[in-house]
């Protein structure tokens, strides 16, 4: 919903990319993964609070590894005359260790580590469904404010029977240079190797067809439910008469 939001608050692509670019690279850096929370800068750890991915970073986390327990690989001291000693003279190597014990606590690890607490667990999905319906409000309001770009209508079209020529004559290792046909023979050779569009066989017909202008800012309909079809192959013009009112003499 936020990037959502970012796009309807745009009209084109490329307007987009630029926040969304920057916002994506703060959204990544304040999770709390790459920058643990007891690291962040003062000024910057603002950026946290309204960085709806580290209420969801954090829960699943807490979702993870909360009560668990995990077994130590590697002690410090280490060496064959340390396992024999007072097993609290060693300690795990790994944050939330404890001296003398062989397994690191899930929990422990999450509160030394990252500062996360298993008390905010479901308080954090509540934070995101509430982001989620800010955002999306957001987002209908903007749809509806701001307008899209609007489309000049430049289609590229091609003339029924004929369509972009993959032949290789047309291909020339210098595109500034073109072709040189010497008879129109060969121009019509080379139409009917290009790829062509099918011939539509079907009648265009319409119905209750109404067309409306603005003359010095007043409303005229020059086209008032007329009814029509054309005959494929054919060309057919559409008429339109004004009339005029008669001046009277008094």
């Amino acid at each position: 919903m936020l990037f959502r939001f970012i796009g309807s608050c745009t009209k084109t692509e490329s307007q987009a990319l630029a926040p969304t670019s920057i916002l994506l690279l703060g959204i990544i850096l304040y999770s709390g993964f790459s920058i643990p929370v007891k690291f962040m800068l003062g000024w910057a750890r603002w950026i946290r609070r309204i960085n709806v991915v580290s209420y969801a970073y954090e829960s699943l986390l807490l979702n993870e590894l909360d009560g668990r327990e995990f077994s130590c690989s590697q002690f410090i001291p280490s060496g064959p005359t340390y396992e024999s000693a007072d097993p609290f003279s060693r300690v795990c190597l790994g944050i939330g260790a404890v001296p003398g014990s062989d397994t690191i606590s899930g929990t422990r690890y999450l509160s030394e580590a990252y500062g996360f607490d298993n008390s905010r667990r479901w308080q954090n999905l509540g934070i995101v469904i509430a982001f989620m319906i800010i955002y999306m409000a957001f987002y209908l309001i903007t749809t509806e404010v701001v307008a899209a770009a609007r489309s000049k209508g430049e289609v590229l079209v091609f003339q029924r029977g004929h369509g972009p020529t993959t032949s290789a004559k047309y291909q020339s290792k210098d595109l500034a240079t073109k072709p040189n046909y010497s008879s129109a023979r060969e121009l019509s050779t080379i139409g009917n190797q290009s790829a062509s569009i099918a011939m539509s066989t079907s009648v265009f017909h319409w119905r209750d067809l109404c067309y409306d202008i603005k003359i010095k800012n007043e409303p005229r309909r020059i086209l008032d439910q007329v009814d029509g079809w054309v005959k494929p192959g054919t060309l057919t013009a559409l008429m339109v008469c004004f009339s005029l009112p008669v001046p009277q003499r008094y």
